[in-house]
């Protein structure tokens, strides 16, 4: 009778060991891709790391962060964008060997808000991290980074080339224009002027800049439309009537490019331009 109960007992602990040798090994084989995958997946991510969960903060006071993470990152979003107006939403992608491996799944747009925010505030920056910050012409002031990189040279540029100032609304400098420096090819410089014009953008800066703005004759402080009528038009006007003694403008008149004349309105068919006033009401 012992003999065969200790006969059953083997039997059972031979099935037991069966049983449990694939289970074993599958799970020797789950933990060892779960290690590759840790071992492989960016320094970000987890050991909830399997499920590639982006940090969900950043680390300002890190000295290490900043020059394996944040300074790289920096570095290759002016490369890719020819600017660092990083937008608060902006995670560096993850898999795109255009960025380093290190900063692949970062919050680099809420580390850079982070960084105008204490600047905006007159904290002191992290010590370890100015140099960087100078040596990339960092954007702390988005407003005045614009200005200064480049709506004010695009403005220059497009005098140099034309002659005058008065880009139209829906202008763009091209993308493949070797005339225009490369960072300002593909800006779209027309919209924003229109927004100077008409809802008085950049204030500011155009306040400050004045001078620099005059020089090339940039029409900031009203519509080209209602500056052409009062430095062109109506001081030609003025000109023909002291010259002339009235204002009935022969059709085929042009202002002549002598003074007394107005040097802006040089060349202008006032003839053409009275008889359309007259005719389709234009000014």
């Amino acid at each position: 009778m012992l003999r065969l109960v200790a006969a059953a007992a083997s039997r059972c602990r031979a099935r037991s060991a069966r049983l449990a040798a694939p289970h074993t090994s599958v799970y020797r084989a789950s933990a060892a891709a779960l290690q590759r995958k840790v071992e492989t997946s960016p320094r970000f991510f987890s050991l909830d790391a399997a499920l590639r969960i982006p940090p969900k903060g950043i680390d300002g006071t890190s000295e290490e962060v900043w020059h394996e993470t944040v300074a790289p990152a920096l570095r290759t979003f002016l490369d890719l964008n020819k600017h660092l107006m990083v937008p608060i939403s902006f995670v560096v992608p993850i898999n795109d060997d255009a960025w380093p491996r290190e900063t692949w799944g970062y919050p680099l747009g809420k580390h850079a808000a982070w960084l105008r925010t204490r600047w905006r505030k007159g904290q002191e920056l992290p010590r370890f991290a100015q140099d960087d910050l100078e040596e990339l012409d960092f954007a702390f002031d988005r407003s005045q980074y614009m200005w200064e990189h480049f709506l004010k040279p695009s403005l220059r540029r497009y005098f140099e080339l034309h002659g005058d100032s008065d880009v139209q609304q829906t202008y763009r400098i091209p993308e493949s224009d070797p005339k225009w420096p490369e960072r300002l090819r593909g800006f779209y410089i027309g919209p924003r002027v229109f927004n100077i014009r008409h809802r008085g953008d950049f204030k500011a800066q155009i306040e400050r800049d004045a001078a620099e703005l005059d020089e090339i004759r940039f029409c900031y402080d009203s519509t080209t439309y209602e500056r052409d009528w009062r430095e062109r038009v109506l001081a030609s006007l003025k000109v023909f009537r002291k010259e002339f003694g009235h204002c009935a403008v022969h059709r085929t008149f042009k202002v002549p490019d002598y003074p007394p004349w107005p040097k802006a309105a040089a060349g202008l068919p006032l003839g053409i331009t009275v008889n359309n006033i007259r005719s389709k009401g234009y000014y």
